[in-house]
């Protein structure tokens, strides 16, 4: 990581997480590991961030990570669908748990399942959040085991832009380090003024 005294090793890192000791962890620090032979760089977009939530709660310490560099690239569907809205998508279903495994080797399998609620159900009739003129939007949802999954919209943006209650379930509030430094809304690695399209978890 950077920042404070560090870096550190993941074992180290994983140690002070563990102790719920944050003295020397800041929003903003980067993990760096390698993913597929190439430097992956993580940032921390919060600490403990879900603590106490969810169906049933989460109660080990816990840093958000994002990756600040392309991880690959996937597609949410093999069709122009949105049946069975997140959870029934080829992204979850099939994609995360792919880049999951990666992610969970290069940290050396430190990385929490946690209990989140997303979207599995389409209404084809309801009009679109914040789509004007669009129909379709999510319109039910369900507690997932998951330890790998897309951003919502208010994740990200501090608010919903297109998707409504359904797609944001427990994130819903501003991850700290998109609110600290809004340049990483469009920017994920603003050194080398990169800008890539990057999915989220809203239909």
């Amino acid at each position: 990581t950077t920042g404070g005294t560090a870096p550190y090793t993941l074992s180290q890192l994983q140690a002070l997480v563990n102790a719920g000791n944050f003295s020397d962890i800041y929003v903003g620090d980067e993990i760096r590991v390698n993913i597929d032979s190439k430097l992956v760089r993580f940032i921390v977009m919060a600490i403990d961030w879900y603590i106490n939530v969810c169906d049933t709660p989460l109660t080990s310490h816990h840093l958000v990570l994002v990756p600040k560099d392309i991880l690959g690239t996937a597609r949410m569907n093999g069709t122009d669908t949105t049946k069975g809205a997140y959870i029934g998508s080829e992204m979850f279903k099939t994609h995360l748990p792919e880049f999951a495994t990666k992610i969970s080797t290069a940290l050396d399998s430190h990385i929490l399942t946690w209990r989140s609620l997303m979207s599995h159900e389409i209404s084809t009739t309801a009009t679109a959040a914040g789509c004007s003129g669009w129909s379709g939007c999510t319109s039910n949802w369900a507690w997932t085991d998951t330890n790998c999954r897309l951003l919502s919209e208010v994740d990200v943006y501090g608010s919903s832009i297109c998707g409504n209650v359904f797609d944001v379930g427990e994130s819903n509030r501003q991850l700290p380090g998109f609110a600290m430094n809004p340049e990483l809304l469009v920017k994920l690695n603003p050194e080398d003024n990169s800008r890539y399209t990057w999915w989220l978890c809203a239909v």
